[in-house]
């Protein structure tokens, strides 16, 4: 019995301890400071409110080797943990509300994160967790690499949106959009874009809704889809490109063709009297046109 007990005790004492603590701070701050937030895992909800003070509240879970800490300076505050000496770490859950025009920041390891209600730069990134951010942020900057990024009822000047296998998806209204991944779909889902640029290695890539009269939206893909879903009255000029891949177009429109043995095939069509101009290149993706109500 004794060996066992022995045994035991010492794994028990080579296994890392995480204490748990319960997080619940307000303080005055600057309406239009920083908030950088660190998390490993768990999950962090970031809302803008019309006060100018912060609010901390949740659990938290400290390691052999830091502690969760809130640091305050003239323009804004740090808080967080970020112990990369432990492989796996119990999920820490933090709300905070912040000043409407804070600037955020949020760096995660698998953590979920979220952000509303926020007039400023939002700047967020998981590893392995998702990511959504609704709102009227000046500008967004989202990255995942496993996670979804998902911009709901947005209302910002600029997104830029990465992931590596995770899933895009826009609603909104944004002036000017860039969203790349490898191997995630992207989804742009009634969103009213000025200038865009959406990129899929091997993704599928989906526009759905009527297009802006003014826009410049580029669609670039490997082998993956590009469709479209459009309403029958839409105004809008395409140009499409592709080396080994097909078109499918629902609209009763005449279509001009040139084939080359080095460019492939180069297809341009109007639709309705014109004015959006879409531009689509893939290697061996099909690409779908097709006319909604």
């Amino acid at each position: 019995m004794r060996p066992l007990l022995l045994a035991l005790a010492m794994l028990a004492c080579a296994s890392p301890v995480h204490a748990q603590r319960k997080i619940r701070e307000a303080f005055a701050a600057d309406p239009a400071g920083f908030v950088r937030i660190q998390n490993i895992a768990g999950s962090v909800k970031v809302t803008g409110w019309d006060r100018d003070s912060i609010t901390i509240t949740g659990v938290v879970y400290d390691t052999p080797n830091e502690r969760f800490e809130i640091m305050r300076s003239a323009g804004g505050v740090k808080m967080g943990i970020w112990d990369t000496t432990v492989e796996k770490v119990p999920p820490s859950t933090l709300e905070i509300r912040v000043p409407r025009r804070s600037r955020v920041w949020v760096r995660t390891g698998s953590s979920f994160i979220f952000v509303g209600g926020v007039a400023g730069t939002v700047d967020v990134n998981s590893i392995g967790g998702g990511v959504e951010v609704t709102g009227q942020p000046h500008e967004v900057f989202a990255e995942s690499m496993t996670g979804e990024v998902f911009l709901d009822d947005v209302r910002a000047s600029t997104a830029r949106l990465k992931t590596v296998t995770g899933a895009i998806r826009i609603r909104g209204s944004i002036t000017d959009v860039i969203a790349t991944s490898i191997g995630g779909n992207i989804v742009v889902d009634g969103a009213a874009i000025d200038r865009g640029r959406f990129e899929s290695v091997d993704g599928d890539v989906r526009f759905m809704g009527d297009l802006m009269r003014k826009a410049t939206l580029d669609f670039i893909n490997h082998a993956g889809a590009v469709e479209f879903s459009l309403p029958s009255n839409v105004d809008a000029d395409f140009a499409v490109s592709t080396y080994q891949g097909t078109l499918q177009n629902d609209f009763p429109v005449k279509q001009h063709q040139a084939n080359s043995k080095i460019k492939g095939s180069e297809i341009t069509f109007s639709l309705g009297t014109g004015g959006a101009q879409v531009n689509v290149r893939t290697f061996k993706g099909r690409i779908i046109v097709r006319a909604g109500k």
